[in-house]
């Protein structure tokens, strides 16, 4: 059943092969453990599934034995690397352009993201939220995304800015981390969070950015309306459509009822029903793949409490949860989600330190 994988451009990769080299590793070995294509490391706009390159910076992470990576590969990651979205964010007159155009196009690097960039009394908030189709453990590609994001903006804002307020959507890393969180993000760290979110003051959104690319943003933002247009051209199939409103509702504790996602894609139920036969699939089908893939999300990445994830996935008792998951993983929640935690690579290796 087609889902729409969310995917991102080749160019996050852009200064991996020489990091690595720097740790005698190759990358190529790396691409081929997870199934990337070769061609990532040497075409910057090539499309790779966003759970493939999740899951590789992961893997960096423990085969270079930095339990930080995220954080200090964000540090080698250099200005333009991302191509156009990080030449519409340096070109920008201010903070506050900046955010509000890298909420508009960040689709054409990385897509299904739902970026968002709101003023809330005064305060900025730029926020990003994982599909939940994402199954690969989050941790270090936040850690890399957010450091990029704040290293950026430290250009205008001065070396020692940091955010009002970082939100995470995974739970707390491991305790020997947290100094180097606060280094890059403050000390105002939230964890389990709906979404990944920055907040900044009014001050710090009028800033100038310094204009590496002076009068150039208008082109830049023309350019960028083209290939958003190109990129939205194609439309989600139903099946597709359909998951991502379960995903949202979900996620929302809004109803998700047949009735009210027919409602919500504007369609009759009996007309949405014949349409999603065509795609071979059925309501029922998708809503049981979704919930699937957000309860090992959740169990495997969260520090939620059973009762609350049971929440999240629209059962109205934890009885009815553990009953569900006992006919799906043949076992409980609570024994599952020991299970998941230990098959994940970030838990399961224990990270060297290197020698004094």
């Amino acid at each position: 059943m087609p889902l729409n994988e969310p995917s991102v451009r080749a160019s996050v990769l852009a200064a991996l092969p020489e990091y690595l080299r720097a740790h005698d590793v190759d990358i190529v070995a790396l691409l081929d453990a997870e199934g990337i294509d070769p061609r990532a490391i040497v075409d910057g706009n090539f499309p790779i599934p966003l759970n493939m390159a999740i899951s590789l910076f992961e893997r960096v992470a423990h085969r270079i034995s930095d339990p930080s990576f995220g954080t200090t590969y964000a540090l080698a990651f250099p200005i333009g690397a991302s191509g156009l979205l990080g030449h519409l964010m340096m070109s920008a007159p201010t903070v506050r352009d900046a955010l509000a155009a890298l909420s508009k196009y960040l689709e054409i690097h990385t897509t299904k993201l739902n970026p968002k960039f709101e003023e809330i009394s005064g305060i900025g908030w730029f926020t990003f939220s994982w599909p939940l189709s994402i199954t690969a453990p989050t941790t270090q590609y936040t850690a890399f995304s957010l450091s990029t994001l704040i290293l950026r903006l430290r250009l205008a804002l001065g070396q020692s800015w940091q955010p009002l307020i970082t939100e995470f959507q995974h739970r707390s890393p491991a305790p020997e981390t947290i100094p180097g969180y606060i280094q890059a993000f403050g000390s105002r760290l939230k964890f389990d969070q709906t979404r990944n979110a920055i907040a900044l003051d009014p001050t710090a959104l009028g800033k100038a950015m310094p204009k590496l690319l002076e009068g150039l943003f208008e082109s830049i933002r023309e350019l960028g309306d083209q290939k958003l247009e190109a990129s939205q051209a194609a439309p989600d199939d139903d099946a597709a459509t359909l998951h991502k409103l379960l995903e949202k509702k979900l996620a929302a504790g809004e109803p998700f009822g047949l009735e009210n996602i027919a409602s919500a894609m504007e369609l009759p139920v009996r007309s949405l029903q014949w349409r999603l036969e065509q795609e071979a699939t059925s309501y029922e089908k998708i809503l049981l793949v979704t919930r699937v893939i957000a309860a090992e999300r959740y169990l495997r990445d969260s520090g939620y409490n059973l009762t609350k994830i049971a929440s999240l996935l629209g059962f109205s008792e934890l009885s009815a949860f553990t009953r569900w998951c006992q006919r799906q993983f043949k076992t409980t929640p609570s024994t599952y989600r020991k299970k998941l935690r230990a098959q994940a690579t970030y838990e399961s290796v224990e990270f060297s330190r290197p020698a004094e």
